[in-house]
């Protein structure tokens, strides 16, 4: 259905989407995009995208909140058990109350429960992988429609290394090279689909991955043998959520209300009838019977505590840390990465790095006559639009000026920009941990204290220089306070999950609907998780959804995944 057609019959409505982040600005956009209902936004914070969005997910890959959707059984129970430096959820230190045995052991044992099939639990897991990529193609259509957007939130989508450490690295890479390779195959109908040779799927050497991100060739001797390239890229969450809801709003498809807190449902049978809060600290109800509401919430508790959902979040926290280049930084010529690439030893470590142009440079690329490009030219050097050591490497007998075009998000060339075209961010993430009762929000929580602490002295061994640039090399990060590391925006909160697995998709009742799952996962799945919810409330029947290069068989295998554990029927 088109946004000009009618839902025939139908009376007029509203579809409130509760949730300002990345899973629900692009659900609202999916919704405005297929009918002609209302569609209000409804964040609690002052400013949208002040959550997860904030903190986590600028990393798209196919595996990275898909196959790690759900834990098995086994693994929750050992993860509760062992300390983060093994596998697990503890930090050092970390030593579980009574209470919090007890808690552990009830999600343990809630997750035996439910994942208590290796088979089902492999085939599902390949059915999250096929998902994975077709929401890669799904970033593909998204930068294809709004290509200016696509480039002003860094949105890159390139093959992603990922190194394994330890004896069983090489086992690892080889074993999801093969996975993500028949998940490739799995989508290949797609139009314009990601090619295993371009777009990953393989374990690679050292000398390879080196060439990809030069900055870490120092370091990959490590990894020798336990590298693979697989289907990924990168984004700004926080700024996507900010162009996109702007752009909605000014083309009057949708309205936003911020402050807004939702804190209980009123039901009627089997469906919400209205929502209860506060809009700028005054009484408010939204909605009546005959409107759609879908809870974007990322990891808030607000449905298990409505009594929609049967199923409590189990706390898991994480943390992160963003490194800011500069065009006075760039300039000195310091290596840092420009692809995103993720570490499988302490954690993991994930990292991400965004290009955010200025728009000067897109004035330059609209401007220039790219016929008699070249790189040595001293008056483009002066500009400092070009990344010179990139073009000392160039082949100008292949050269495609795509390749300088963030708006060209496959074709495009982050080594290619010099320090005048815009800045970088690299985001490093990826470590979890058990905060038992405390909030992990509170940089003083020593396990968020903890996490930090590991990615800085991870960043300073990868990047000495350019740490170096951000923060005094004698800080201790460990007993240092949360100001002196300001300029890495050191964030923390909470990455919580069910035990069922980390994320819900779908309808829990009559004319509500979930989308609730942590920062990685609502970011790489969220196009795809958008068009499901869109066609749910356009009256599709479930079996009859249909998502690019996902046959029936698939998406009933990713719905089973993340179905909303639903309560009792009212």
């Amino acid at each position: 259905m088109g946004k000009g057609d009618d839902r025939s019959g139908a009376i007029p409505r509203t579809v409130y989407v509760v949730g300002g982040g990345v899973a629900g600005v692009l659900a609202a956009a999916a919704i405005a995009r297929r009918s002609r209902d209302q569609v209000v936004i409804l964040e609690r914070a002052e400013t949208l995208a002040a959550g997860l969005t904030q903190g986590n997910g600028r990393s798209l890959t196919v595996t990275e909140g898909t196959i790690a959707a759900g834990l098995s059984a086994e693994q929750v129970a050992a993860a509760l058990g062992r300390s983060v430096a093994a596998g697990g959820y503890g930090y050092p230190g970390f030593r579980a109350t009574a209470a919090e045995r007890g808690q552990m052991a009830d999600f343990a044992a809630r997750s035996r429960q439910r994942l208590t099939d290796p088979a089902a639990v492999a085939a599902r897991d390949r059915a999250l992988l096929r998902f994975g990529v077709t929401s890669l193609h799904l970033w593909r259509r998204f930068a294809a429609a709004r290509p200016l957007l696509a480039a002003r939130t860094g949105l890159q989508l390139h093959p992603k290394l990922r190194l394994y450490g330890g004896d069983r690295g090489l086992e690892r890479a080889e074993g999801e090279a093969q996975a993500v390779a028949a998940a490739l195959d799995a989508v290949a109908p797609l139009d314009n689909s990601c090619p295993g040779g371009a777009m990953g799927g393989s374990t690679v050497p050292a000398a390879i991955a080196a060439r990809m991100e030069p900055s870490l060739a120092a370091h990959l001797g490590t990894f020798a043998g336990g590298i693979s390239v697989q289907p990924g890229g990168a984004i700004h969450g926080a700024r996507l959520v900010e162009e996109l809801a702007a752009a909605l709003v000014a083309e009057g498809a949708v309205t936003v209300q911020t402050g807004a807190t939702v804190r209980s449902l009123r039901w009627r049978g089997d469906a919400i009838a209205a929502i209860e809060g506060d809009w700028r600290s005054r009484g408010q109800v939204w909605g009546g019977p005959s409107d759609a509401y879908v809870f974007a919430t990322g990891i808030d508790p607000l449905l298990s505590a409505c009594g929609a959902l049967a199923e409590p979040l189990f706390p898991l926290a994480g943390t992160s840390i963003t490194l800011p280049v500069s065009g006075a930084i760039a300039r000195l010529g310091i290596p840092f990465c420009r692809r995103s690439w993720k570490d499988d030893g302490l954690g993991p470590l994930v990292i991400s790095s965004v290009f955010l142009p200025d728009d000067a440079y897109f004035d330059f690329l609209d401007s220039y006559d790219f016929r008699r490009f070249r790189p040595d030219d001293p008056a483009l050097q002066r500009t400092e639009l070009i990344d010179r050591t990139w073009g000392d490497r160039l082949d100008l007998a292949r050269f495609d000026p795509a390749c300088l075009d963030p708006r060209c998000v496959e074709r495009f060339d982050p080594r290619a920009v010099g320090p005048a075209a815009g800045r970088w961010e690299i985001r490093i993430g990826g470590l979890k941990f058990y905060p038992g009762d405390r909030d992990p929000a509170d940089l003083n929580h020593p396990g968020s204290r903890w996490a930090i602490a590991t990615q800085i002295q991870f960043a300073r061994a990868v990047f000495p220089d350019l740490m170096a640039q951000l923060i005094d090399p004698a800080i201790d990060p460990a007993i240092a306070p949360p100001d002196a590391l300001a300029p890495l925006q050191p964030w923390g909160g909470s990455r919580p999950v069910y035990a069922s697995g980390m994320a819900a998709l779908g309808p829990f009742c009559g004319n509500g609907y979930a989308i609730v799952g942590t920062g990685s996962w609502g970011l790489t799945s969220g196009l795809a998780n958008a068009e499901a919810i869109a066609q749910w409330i356009d009256g599709t029947p479930t079996d009859a959804i249909t998502l690019p290069g996902l046959a029936r068989s698939h998406w009933r295998d990713y719905r089973d995944r993340v179905r909303p554990p639903v309560a009792i029927p009212r």
